[in-house]
């Protein structure tokens, strides 16, 4: 059962290091992987230019090489569909090249953008226009890992590896895991996209009725998103994480820790502790344990103390009208 599950946390100088002793902490609950034939490994690569907004190449190199040396030689399937990059007009691919994933290619490692995909399933979702229903990619593979980094955010309080797998979504379909209908207009896309945005801007965006709603609904769509999707494996790279406004245009804090279980919600719930938060501040956790997805307790903590390594995080600029949805 996923509460009986252990998770790590660890810290040091070497991120690869911190992967592979993640992991190892953990590798009696690993061993399903064995079985195994094809793995997805879904990065988080949200950002086309920021590269602290995404996870790091040699974590995903890391990941491979510890799985083949534990577990027999296996295939690995890349996954991820750039949202940041989407709002740019970017292709996922041309975000892989820019961030080195197709050095990974050979032949047990197939890197693959969202945007290639031709099979979908849908799950249903709320907007501020009702009920709609969006499209994730259908893969076939045996084992799903999500390798992302803790992260500040934009309407869901915080980013970890239960949200990242929102990655599979169509591109076009992303808006509607929001909240919203369709694409923002242009003031919300400047909001979206940009660092510096003036302030009476921001104020704007976030006092809309549409933004107010969407924070809300965010986390309600995001269990709909864990109840099909939910990963069998989350590692949170947290060599560097993100504070202020993420979970692109934030800025880096050098933690130097890894956090690895196959109980997702255990993952998250050690990682955004690290951050200076509680999982029950953060709508899609609690729905997610409410529903029996797992346990974000700190039950069977291994490796280091979350007090050594907590720092409290500057939170997104919209954060008091974020943390109010459960209201």
């Amino acid at each position: 059962m996923r509460n009986e599950r252990t998770v790590s946390l660890v810290k040091g100088d070497d991120r690869r290091l911190n992967i592979i002793n993640a992991l190892k902490l953990i590798q009696h609950d690993l061993a399903e992987i064995e079985e195994k034939e094809i793995i997805l490994i879904k990065p988080n690569l949200t950002s086309p230019t920021n590269p602290f907004a995404n996870t790091d190449v040699e974590s995903v190199k890391a990941v491979i090489d510890f799985i083949n040396q534990s577990f027999g030689g296996k295939e690995f399937l890349i996954v991820e569909g750039s949202g940041g990059g989407f709002l740019r007009g970017i292709n996922t691919k041309k975000v892989f090249e820019r961030f080195g994933y197709y050095r990974l290619k050979n032949r047990w490692i197939e890197v693959k953008s969202v945007e290639e995909c031709e099979d979908f399933f849908e799950i249903p979702v709320k907007t501020v226009d009702g009920e709609k229903r969006v499209r994730i990619a259908e893969l076939d593979v045996d084992y799903v890992i999500s390798l992302a980094l803790p992260k500040t955010h934009d309407f869901a309080i915080a980013t970890l590896g239960i949200k990242n797998m929102m990655g599979l979504i169509k591109q076009e379909d992303k808006v509607m895991i929001h909240g919203y209908r369709h694409l923002p207009g242009k003031l919300e896309r400047l909001y979206f996209l940009e660092k510096f945005v003036p302030k009476r801007i921001k104020k704007l965006v976030s006092r809309t009725s549409a933004y107010s709603k969407s924070v809300k609904l965010i986390h309600h769509n995001l269990l709909s998103l864990a109840k099909s999707s939910i990963p069998d494996l989350v590692i949170l790279d947290g060599y560097y994480c993100m504070e202020g406004d993420g979970p692109i245009n934030g800025e880096p804090v050098k933690m130097n820790v890894c956090i690895a279980s196959t109980d997702a919600l255990k993952a998250d719930g050690i990682g955004v502790r690290i951050m200076g938060l509680e999982p029950e501040e953060i709508g899609y956790l609690y729905y997610a344990a409410h529903e029996g997805l797992g346990d974000y307790s700190t039950d069977g903590l291994l490796g280091e103390k979350i007090e050594k390594v907590r720092k409290t995080f500057r939170m997104h600029s919209t954060y008091e009208i974020q943390r109010k949805w459960g209201k």
